[in-house]
């Protein structure tokens, strides 16, 4: 039984633009070129969908009580829930213009066309 001890492989060499090794040593993980082109624009998507999904969480908050009371509740009571779901009206076109413009962003920061 052979008890010398291994010389460790050299690891391959990273190319500092891509970061791609050495072609040669298959089955080695290896971090590609980014995914993203400009991941300014992405970052800036994720941003404005997290606080598009906040609102639309705030729009359905508002808006579930103002149905109850439309759906269960007679008289003034009614008219109230017309009124608590015309005040989740304004949040729910907020929610949906930043998970749009979102999307345009995320969409643009990869290069892809809009039509």
């Amino acid at each position: 039984m052979d008890t010398k001890p291994r010389a460790a492989s050299p690891s391959p060499p990273i190319d500092a633009r891509h970061g791609v090794g050495d072609p040669a040593a298959p089955g080695r993980w290896r971090p590609g070129p980014p995914a993203v082109p400009e991941p300014e624009l992405e970052i800036q998507g994720r941003r404005l969908g997290g606080v598009g999904w906040r609102f639309c969480l705030l729009a359905l908050v508002v808006a579930v009580p103002g149905i109850l009371l439309i759906v269960l509740a007679g008289g003034w009571e009614r008219a109230a829930g017309i009124v608590i779901l015309a005040l989740s009206g304004p949040l729910a076109l907020v929610a949906a213009g930043l998970l749009l413009s979102s999307l345009v962003a995320r969409w643009s920061a990869r290069h892809r066309p809009f039509a």
